[in-house]
């Protein structure tokens, strides 16, 4: 989890250095080997741009998750769309639920949208789906997806 705070410390501040602003979304590919060897370097990538810590059981494990209050976090939640492969949803769906789990959080918390990019984006992808007919909840349900992967017992980009 700290080299992941590095990591997204690290593409926050070449984002401002280049456009004078915080990024609103980030896009992050998760892939099983790079986690593994790494012990999870872009998964904690994925809950610090979010402004979500893991809780550690003794022994490691985490055994849920903590939202980082935005006094503490000194920034903007960043909204963040992952790009999972078929291996890493296989080997590590627990991890995978706790990066959906960290999304939905954030989504519910009482916090402006200047603060919070991933809340401002479910509104607003919600009042676009509901103008093109979309039904309330179906659209809300839509529009708080932010993993993306292959369907089970598919592998690849069917590219090629």
């Amino acid at each position: 989890y700290q080299l992941g705070i590095e990591l997204a410390d690290q593409v926050i501040a070449d984002y401002i250095l280049n456009e004078q602003r915080y990024p609103e979304t980030i896009g992050i590919i998760l892939w099983a080997t790079s986690n593994s060897r790494s012990h999870g370097q872009c998964l904690g990538e994925f809950l610090y741009l979010l402004g979500v810590r893991p809780k550690w059981q003794s022994g490691g494990r985490v055994s849920g998750l903590e939202v980082i209050p935005l006094e503490e976090l000194q920034r903007p939640r960043i909204d963040v769309m992952g790009r999972i492969s078929g291996l890493i949803r296989d080997m590590m769906p627990t991890a995978i639920g706790w990066l959906d789990k960290a999304v939905e959080m954030v989504a519910e918390l009482d916090e402006s949208l200047e603060d919070n990019y991933v809340k401002k984006h479910i509104h607003d992808d919600v009042d676009w789906l509901v103008e093109q007919g979309e039904d309330p909840l179906l659209a809300t349900k839509k529009a708080r997806l932010r993993i993306f992967g292959d369907p089970p017992q598919a592998y690849g980009t069917g590219v090629g």
